[in-house]
């Protein structure tokens, strides 16, 4: 019994490998702006994690494209964070929370240490973007 049970283990470890992806794809689809909500439509926004970290994405506030350093940046089985402060005033904010095991994405804007609007988004991982 014990050698059953062993070996299970020993299989079980080889095939089950790491519980989530350290490289991720996925698309979403904007379901509340601010106090707006919509209904779900296209997957028109994605975002990609390479390595557990934000790598790139289309949903990015045009504030926020240039002159800006992403401050706190991980990703992992349950959630992904990323925090993206303006250079020259690192109180503007953009915040992006993908919780993995909804599949909802909130995008946080934040000027002047207030927050501006927050976005959510419905999301699916894609093989590609």
């Amino acid at each position: 019994m014990k050698k059953l049970f062993s070996t299970i283990l020993v299989l079980g470890l080889l095939l089950g490998g790491n519980a989530y992806a350290k490289n991720l794809n996925i698309v979403c689809t904007l379901v509340a702006s601010g106090d707006q909500e919509f209904a779900e439509g296209e997957y028109d926004y994605y975002i990609a994690y390479e390595n557990d970290k934000f790598f790139q994405s289309n949903m990015i506030h045009t504030d926020f494209v240039s002159k800006a350093t992403a401050t706190v940046n991980y990703l992992d089985e349950y959630f992904g964070i990323t925090i993206i402060e303006k250079d020259e005033n690192s109180s503007d904010k953009l915040e992006l929370k993908l919780n993995r095991n909804t599949g909802y994405l909130y995008s946080k804007i934040i000027y002047s240490g207030k927050e501006f609007r927050t976005d959510k988004f419905k999301c699916k991982k894609s093989n590609k973007l």
